[in-house]
C-alpha cells in the first residue's frame, strides 16, 4: 500500500494554487533577506529534515495503476521509487510529487543548506548528458546582467542517484511560481534566449 496524502497542509494536487502561492511569497522573502543570508552562509549550520506524518491518510493499493504507471509504456525499472521524506544527494529532502511524465517525476523538496523549496526533477534511468544541464551552463556563462535571465529557468544544481536498476540523473530547478506581471515581462527571457544563441 501507498500513502495517498490528505491532510490540508500536504495536499498539493487539491490546491495547486496555495503552493504556487505560498512559494510566490517565500521567494519575496528570499529576495528581501538575501544579502544578509549570504553573509552568514557560511556559518550556518545544516537544517534538519523534518519528520513527515505516517498516518492521517488514505492508502492506496498497489495493485492498481497510479499515475506514470498508468503510461502506455511505462516500466517499473525505469523510475526511481522516491519516498517522501526522504533526502537525495544528502541536501534534498522530498516534501511531495507535483507531476510524472515518460522521461521523469517531479518532486517538491527542501534544500536542507539553505532552507529553501526547490522543484526536484528526477529522471529514469539513463548514462546521457541531459540537455538541459549543458544549456543551462552556456547560458549562465553568457549574459549574466541580461535583465531577462530571471524569466529563463536555469538548472541550480544536478546529481545522479544509484537506484536499484540503474543510475538516474537528477535536476533541480527554482520553483516556477509567477503572477501576470511576471508574465506580462516574460518577453525580456524570450529575447534574452534569441541573443544568446546568436
Amino acid at each position: 500500500m501507498r500513502p495517498l496524502f490528505h491532510s490540508s497542509s500536504l495536499c498539493v494536487f487539491a490546491r495547486p494554487w496555495l503552493i504556487s502561492r505560498h512559494l510566490s511569497y517565500s521567494q519575496q522573502l528570499q529576495a528581501s533577506v538575501l544579502p544578509f543570508q549570504r553573509r552568514r552562509m557560511a556559518s550556518t549550520p545544516m537544517v534538519q529534515p523534518r519528520v513527515l506524518p505516517t498516518s492521517g491518510f488514505e492508502l492506496l493499493n498497489s495493485i492498481e495503476h497510479f499515475e506514470e504507471e498508468s503510461l502506455p509504456d511505462y516500466l517499473k525499472e525505469r523510475y526511481y521509487p522516491v519516498s517522501l521524506g526522504e533526502v537525495l544527494n544528502s541536501r534534498y529532502q522530498v516534501i511531495t510529487k507535483l507531476g510524472f511524465g515518460a522521461s521523469s517525476t517531479v518532486w517538491l523538496c527542501r534544500d536542507l543548506h539553505q532552507d529553501r523549496h526547490l522543484i526536484l526533477k528526477v529522471h529514469v534511468r539513463s548514462r546521457r548528458q541531459l540537455p538541459e544541464v549543458q544549456i543551462s551552463k552556456h547560458l549562465k556563462a553568457l549574459h549574466e546582467n541580461h535583465v531577462g535571465q530571471k524569466y529563463v529557468r536555469l538548472v541550480l544544481d544536478s546529481f545522479e542517484i544509484e537506484g536499484p536498476h540503474g543510475v538516474h540523473p537528477c535536476i533541480l530547478y527554482p520553483p516556477a511560481g509567477i503572477d501576470i506581471l511576471d508574465y506580462m515581462q516574460c518577453l525580456e527571457g524570450v529575447h534574452y534566449l534569441r541573443i544568446s544563441f546568436e
